[in-house]
C-alpha cells in the first residue's frame, strides 16, 4: 500500500463590515443539519453551515455583523475540487459525490466559535477516494467578520488533482462583492 501524504491548507477569506463585537454562540439544528453562528444576545444569524449527510458542506448564508451585507447565491462558500481523479466535485454537490462522516461543534461560545466536518469524496462506484476534514473558525476582528477554514485530506487511493481554469482546490464564494479563489 502506498503512503499518501496528508494535505493541509488554511485560509481566511470572507470579510464584511462590522457592528459592535459581542460574544458569539454556535447553535446546532439536527433536523436541518445546520450549525448557526449568532451573537449570544440574540439577533440574526451571522453565518450558517449546511452539513447534510448527502451533499457538499457549505457556509450559507453569511451576513455582515451589522446585518446590512449578505452573502447570496444558492451555494454560499465552499471548498471543492474541479477535477479529482477526473471527477468534478464543484458541480457534483450531491450524494453521488459526497458522504458525511461527521459534523460537530468544537467551540460553542466565546470570542470565536469553531466546528468541523468530515466527508468522504466518492468515485463513480461510491467508493472513497479522499476523506476531507474542514475546521472552520468564525470571529469578529476590527470591522470584519472572519471565517477561517483549515482543510486537510487523506487519500484512500492514488489521486490526481488536475489543473485548469479553476485550479486544483477551489474556494467558491458566491455573493455581491465576493470573490472566488483557487488554492494549489
Amino acid at each position: 500500500m502506498t503512503a499518501h501524504p496528508r494535505l493541509l491548507l488554511a485560509a481566511a477569506f470572507l470579510q464584511c463590515a462590522r457592528a459592535a463585537a459581542g460574544v458569539l454562540e454556535l447553535r446546532e439544528d439536527a433536523a436541518t443539519h445546520t450549525l448557526t453562528v449568532v451573537r449570544n444576545e440574540g439577533g440574526n444569524a451571522l453565518a450558517t453551515l449546511r452539513a447534510r449527510p448527502d451533499a457538499r458542506p457549505s457556509v450559507h448564508p453569511a451576513a455582515a455583523p451589522d446585518g446590512r451585507g449578505r452573502l447570496v447565491g444558492p451555494d454560499g462558500a465552499f471548498w471543492a475540487f474541479p477535477s479529482l481523479n477526473g471527477r468534478d466535485y464543484v458541480t457534483g454537490a450531491g450524494a453521488s459525490h459526497w458522504r458525511r462522516v461527521s459534523s460537530g461543534i468544537l467551540l460553542a461560545r466565546g470570542e470565536e466559535v469553531r466546528w468541523a466536518t468530515t466527508y468522504d469524496l466518492l468515485d463513480a462506484q461510491g467508493s472513497r477516494v479522499l476523506t476531507e476534514t474542514q475546521t472552520w473558525t468564525v470571529r469578529e476582528q476590527g470591522r470584519r467578520l472572519l471565517l477561517d477554514v483549515e482543510w486537510s485530506g487523506e487519500a484512500h487511493v492514488d489521486v490526481t488533482f488536475a489543473e485548469g481554469d479553476r485550479g486544483g482546490l477551489m474556494v467558491a464564494v458566491a455573493g455581491e462583492g465576493a470573490a472566488a479563489g483557487n488554492a494549489a
